[in-house]
């Protein structure tokens, strides 16, 4: 799994650096959210990418010995790549920094994404998976969580929930806890989280977003990938 991890980390983090805020969005967000940072143009940002041949290399390590390893049934190999349109990345983006700059601290929270492994159950027929493919099941998947860095150690990054946030401003609810929490668990209430059962939006020409449509080509196998031809 550390190659798929390595290549999952490496496409998100690509996308995350490169992904500057729109400064209407700013406009919307509260007086109090204050000192939250401006957009930043990452015209100067280094990045370095990686190279084709390890590309190839580390997606060839994964499917060789990592997928036949999770293969569902005979001839039902599990996933090896997942999609998610850039506009609903943006938008995940987007509400994490809104709702932490509800709650303006003097040491501005150093904000990250953790990417879990997750997989579909055997059942698709539930609401928590509604609108999904019945041949998502048993798939492995991901889903990313917004943290933030300990203010004491920079190693420690706590996993949260921006919708619920707690009473301190300098330090969010770690969603751990929350989950340990019997009454939160029991309400079953939405989360600040995402995955790939959210509705993938894209831009119209006037740059408005369109209605969220659900696209069913989200994970393959079982969809059918136009990717980096090394399938």
């Amino acid at each position: 799994m550390k190659n798929v991890l390595f290549v999952t980390n490496a496409i998100f983090l690509g996308v995350i650096l490169f992904m500057s805020c729109n400064k209407a969005d700013l406009a919307t967000a509260p007086v109090a959210a204050q000192p939250c940072n401006p957009c930043t143009d990452h015209t100067t940002t280094p990045f370095a990418g990686i190279t084709p041949s390890f590309a190839k290399k580390i997606f060839t390590n994964y499917k060789t010995l990592n997928q036949p390893l999770l293969q569902i049934s005979e001839g039902n190999p599990d996933a090896n790549s997942i999609w998610f349109s850039l506009e609903s990345l943006k938008n995940f983006i987007w509400k994490i920094e809104k709702e932490t700059c509800k709650h303006p601290c003097p040491n501005p929270l150093q904000l990250g994404i953790r990417i879990y492994y997750g997989r579909y159950p055997v059942n698709m027929n539930n609401p928590d998976v509604t609108g999904l493919p019945d041949t998502y099941a048993q798939h492995h998947t991901l889903f990313m969580v917004p943290t933030y860095q300990d203010l004491g150690n920079s190693n420690v990054h706590w996993d949260f929930d921006p919708w619920h946030w707690g009473t301190d401003n300098c330090k969010p609810a770690p969603l751990g806890d929350l989950m340990k929490n019997p009454t939160f668990v029991a309400a079953n209430k939405s989360m600040l989280l995402f995955s790939i059962k959210e509705n993938q939006y894209f831009k119209s020409a006037d740059g408005t977003l369109t209605q969220p449509v659900m696209n069913h080509g989200d994970m393959s196998p079982p969809g059918t990938i136009v990717g980096m031809g090394l399938n």
